[in-house]
């Protein structure tokens, strides 16, 4: 168990190959009158494709990060990095130098993933339910283990879901992610420049970039040292400023986007938040609206949408609006 700040990371063993799984955790604060709450359900974060845990909801601007913001709540905060990100193990698969093979880390291995964090937590904190909150791909596989163990939840976050679109993949959707290309590979390289770039896709013509000032010098560095593909590796490591990710994202994406969704949405029992950026062309509206129909069996849903944001309003000005309503519906509902 290593410690960084307040940031904790656990480890646990996962379903493939005896390969490690990491969890970063956050304590309550104890400052905080909130933290008395001790009933409350542990909250695990579940990130998106392409850039770990401590590049998104870990990732500190103006000094704090939203899982530092929900621990000031009095939440107890845990975040999975699934395999092949962060400071979870590689794929042996992602130490060659050729990216042939059949796509890693597809929706089904990660909500096992998720099984193994959410035992964790479990055995870790003796609590029975936990709450998940996760962000674009990431609710593919929330969305799937949530269907598969409904008794282990207790609430559901969804912001900037990519769950479930009928017969569609949209330019914006193929730009962003680079899916929908012939070549299946198990793994790819992401130039950072392009990645960081594409996150202004989404803003209208006129207006001004709203990502937060440590997007342009602080997180472009972090994602480039928070790659260990290349630890022990016979190969050399690929031209400087590109990240080696599992590709499984694609399928995901695709199967869930041309009518092959993984989601059971009529097994997913606990109160659900959906949120979405005004500007989220990846999460549309009526993406939103769709999901919200097909949430029959949930005693409570809710939808809330942040102005002049897009699909990454986590790391940018109007982060704290996507905090605070997290905290609000974890809180009451």
């Amino acid at each position: 168990m290593a410690t960084s700040l307040n940031y904790t990371q656990h480890y646990t063993e996962s379903q493939t190959d005896r390969l490690n799984l990491c969890l970063i955790h956050v304590e309550p604060d104890s400052s905080n009158n909130e933290t008395k709450h001790r009933d409350r359900a542990p909250v695990l974060f579940i990130h998106g494709a392409t850039f770990p845990t401590m590049l998104a909801s870990g990732f500190e601007m103006g000094g704090t990060s939203w899982l530092k913001y929900l621990s000031s709540e009095g939440f107890d905060v845990w975040a999975l990095d699934f395999l092949g990100y962060g400071c979870s193990d590689r794929y042996p698969e992602m130490q060659t130098s050729s990216a042939h093979g059949e796509q890693l880390g597809k929706a089904p291995s990660a909500a096992a993933d998720i099984e193994a964090a959410v035992a964790y937590i479990q055995n870790h904190t003796a609590a029975k339910r936990v709450s998940l909150v996760s962000h674009s791909r990431g609710g593919i596989v929330a969305g799937l283990y949530a269907s598969q163990y409904p008794e282990n939840i207790e609430k559901l976050v969804f912001f900037a879901p990519l769950i479930e679109r009928q017969n569609s993949l949209t330019d914006s959707v193929v730009r962003f992610f680079n899916i929908g290309r012939p070549d299946k590979v198990a793994y790819r390289d992401l130039d950072v420049s392009e990645r960081l770039a594409s996150f202004e896709n989404d803003v209208p013509q006129g207006k001004s970039s709203v990502l937060a000032s440590e997007m342009a010098t602080a997180w472009p560095r972090l994602w480039l040292a928070s790659d260990g593909s290349y630890e022990g590796a016979l190969q050399p490591q690929p031209a400087t400023g590109s990240v080696r990710a599992p590709a499984g994202y694609e399928d995901d994406f695709y199967n869930s986007w041309t009518g092959h969704g993984y989601v059971d949405f009529s097994k997913i029992l606990s109160p659900t938040l959906i949120i979405r950026g005004s500007w989220d062309s990846i999460t549309a509206a009526k993406d939103t609206a769709h999901m919200m129909k097909r949430l029959t069996a949930t005693p409570f849903k809710k939808l809330v949408t942040i102005a002049d944001a897009t699909h990454v309003a986590h790391l940018e000005q109007g982060r704290f609006q996507l905090y605070s309503a997290t905290a609000d519906f974890l809180k009451k509902h």
